[in-house]
């Protein structure tokens, strides 16, 4: 992603993964898309949300909120920052979420056998188009988490891809029928 706020929040971090795609509208109503595209409107992704125990509800946004995601950043017409902290059990299992943390208290975050997950949203000018890009990051903020983490993220990169790759579909769908 070019120039992303996502490094105010997470700039150094040990998994990550990206994501974009070329849409044929202008970048405003590829963001409103973004704010108005339901996980429910693909039958793959309610079964891959289902199956890690996360119903899918709603609008994307209000979507992560209900699983612990805060917005920590909003550039209006441009990107959508969302971050969440997450303590390791030592099973592995994630204690889902820490209290909110807001902006400064998630950058500043450093708790032991602690996740912090911070993902862009965004839209940029491109030609006569938009690009809508993605992007996930992941801190482990010790050894501990990182060797708790790391076979989850083997595990679920590919999914959690798929699932963005889907997301990114419906919203240039969305996006260029005008809705």
């Amino acid at each position: 992603m070019n120039s992303s706020a996502l490094d105010d929040y997470l700039p150094a971090y040990d998994f990550g993964h990206r994501h974009a795609i070329d849409v044929p509208a202008p970048p405003a109503r590829v963001h409103e898309a973004v704010h108005h595209y339901s996980l429910d409107e693909s039958a793959s992704t309610r079964l891959l949300f289902r199956l890690r125990g996360l119903p899918p509800a709603g609008p994307f946004l209000a979507s992560l909120r209900g699983i612990g995601f805060e917005v920590l950043a909003e550039i209006p017409g441009r990107e959508t920052i969302v971050g969440l902290a997450a303590r390791l059990l030592a099973e592995g299992r994630f204690l889902l979420p820490l209290p909110p943390q807001g902006a400064a208290g998630f950058r500043d975050l450093d708790l032991p056998r602690t996740l912090k997950i911070a993902a862009s949203l965004g839209v940029r000018p491109r030609g006569g188009g938009t690009v809508l890009e993605t992007e996930t990051r992941v801190l482990c903020t010790d050894r501990a988490a990182w060797a708790l983490f790391a076979p989850y993220w083997a595990i679920i990169r590919l999914p959690g891809g798929f699932i963005r790759r889907r997301m990114l579909t419906g919203i240039r769908r969305k996006a260029v029928q005008g809705t």
